[in-house]
């Protein structure tokens, strides 16, 4: 009853026959988790939800502002989400946090081309880091 760890985008689980080695009849999740990746290609205002892990910025059609989830009331809980600007582009990926957050001490963070952060968030503070 050895716990197995799964790191992939794609599972499937087959049933094997009775008679075959390591079959299974049964399959019990514990703390489950799918990674919630999205590409926003739009330019303006875009909200990273509390649920988004990892949020690709193509700013081809022009300059993107989203806004980080408010991290006060997580007490406890850590939050991480990874951001990326996809292309070289002169438009900008500006990062902003809830009012009166920071990232690092400053107001926003404009991700530079072909750049990928990480983004923690505190489990006390309102002072998001970059890991």
């Amino acid at each position: 009853n050895d716990p197995i760890t799964l790191n992939t985008t794609s599972l499937t689980f087959e049933r094997a026959g009775a008679s075959a080695p390591g079959s299974f009849t049964s399959l019990t999740t514990t703390g489950a988790r799918y990674r919630a990746d999205r590409q926003v290609t739009a330019a303006g205002a875009d909200l990273i939800l509390s649920t988004d892990d990892i949020v690709d910025y193509d700013p081809t059609l022009g300059n993107q502002t989203p806004t980080l989830p408010d991290i006060t009331g997580a007490e406890g809980r850590q939050r991480m989400v990874t951001l990326s600007k996809d292309v070289a582009h002169a438009n900008t990926v500006t990062i902003t946090p809830a009012g009166g957050q920071t990232i690092m001490g400053a107001a926003t963070l404009v991700i530079p081309d072909n750049s990928t952060y990480v983004l923690h968030g505190p489990s006390v503070g309102t002072d998001w880091r970059i890991r």
